[in-house]
């Protein structure tokens, strides 16, 4: 098939959703088919390979890196001057002959244009739920085939708008996101915790900060490292400044897909602190394969990706955060149990298994058109 990727932020980006796209159009590629992307230009646009063509829209003037909030009227500008560019992109892929069997989107933006672009181009497109706003429940309805990374998010859009999406994990390879192989070096007896996200408001980083303030008044061998860049990054800065944490929290920046492993292994817990916690977080999913006990944040009690692999604690709750994490430093037979189940759990995760997934549901839409 010749199916293309739709995301503006897949070649800006070094966040879930946009791993997610970049590990779906790489193993296509890999199992036969034309995959070619269409992306913002950025400094993420050479992960893709040979294999894969890309076709960049300019960044446009004083544009952020970044997503802005609501409120912000350069949100609603740049996202409809990269409607415009995206559609006289594929006008111009159009007059070249160039024809898509198949397009993934992955987030409503792309998939308002996607509504245009069917009617004119006669292409049909596939939404792949990466996580669960209303717009984006509302809107997936319009698309051929719906997907969904979690059985939350599928539960979601059944119960508010009257559709099942197929469900389709998001992956990890647990070749390259192993227990065993290079590791950081730390200072004799250091306990290090790791977390990896944009550094966005409803990340909640703050209540992983918090948590760090006390678990160092407890013990101070610990380390918490916090990987990532984003639009929330000064905030953070002067939160952990205020609690004179400069020593013990420590913003490492963008993380490289080579060398995420590296940092999962080398930490003796991961923690996540990202809501809603009922979808497939691709960092938690790394960590459990990566032999690092988890532990993770719900307002209900629940973790889907996690189950019954690692910790969960009450949201907004750092004290109780705190508490677990030192819990969980100081009991071996914890930790090996939770290192054990999150391996065993990773493996519903496998991408060998899960792009075949992927696949069956491409072939589906293409086969209902012909």
């Amino acid at each position: 098939m010749k199916i293309l990727f739709f995301l503006r932020w897949a070649g800006v980006r070094y966040g879930g959703g946009e791993t997610h796209v970049i590990e779906l159009a790489s193993r296509m590629a890999n199992r036969g088919h034309e995959v070619h992307v269409l992306t913002r230009d950025g400094k993420r646009v050479n992960e893709f390979g040979s294999k894969i063509k890309v076709w960049c829209v300019s960044k446009n003037w004083k544009e952020s890196d970044h997503s802005y909030v609501a409120s912000d009227i350069r949100l609603y500008l740049h996202t409809t001057f990269f409607l415009i560019k995206s559609f006289l992109m594929m006008l111009s892929l159009k007059k070249r002959g160039i024809n898509y069997d198949i397009i993934s989107v992955h987030h409503v933006t792309e998939s308002f244009l996607m509504r245009l672009i069917r009617k004119f181009f006669r292409w049909s497109y596939i939404f792949f739920l990466d996580g669960y706003t209303d717009l984006e429940a509302r809107e997936a309805k319009y698309a051929d085939l719906q997907l969904a990374i979690s059985q939350t998010i599928i539960n979601k859009c059944n119960a508010n708008y009257g559709y099942k999406p197929l469900l389709g994990l998001v992956g990890t390879d647990v070749t390259q996101f192993t227990a065993k192989g290079q590791r950081l070096s730390f200072e004799s007896g250091q306990k290090v915790v790791f977390t990896v996200s944009r550094l966005a408001t409803q990340k909640n980083l703050h209540i992983y900060i918090e948590a760090a303030k006390l678990v160092c008044k407890k013990d101070p061998n610990f380390l918490f490292l916090i990987g990532g860049e984003g639009p929330d990054k000064n905030r953070l800065i002067r939160l952990i400044a205020e609690y004179n944490l400069q020593n013990k929290v420590i913003l490492v920046g963008g993380i490289s897909q080579e060398k995420l492993p590296v940092y999962y292994r080398s930490a003796d817990m991961f923690v996540t602190t990202e809501f809603p916690p009922d979808e497939t977080l691709i960092t938690v999913i790394e960590a459990l394969s990566s032999g690092v006990p988890v532990i993770g944040t719900s307002p209900t009690g629940r973790f889907e990706v996690i189950g019954e692999s690692g910790a969960i604690v009450p949201f907004d709750r750092p004290d109780l955060l705190a508490n677990k994490i030192l819990e969980v430093s100081n009991n071996p037979k914890l930790r090996r149990k939770m290192i054990t189940q999150g391996l065993e759990r990773a493996k519903l995760y496998d991408w060998n298994r899960l792009i075949k997934i992927y696949e069956k549901a491409c072939n589906k839409v293409i086969k209902s058109k012909s």
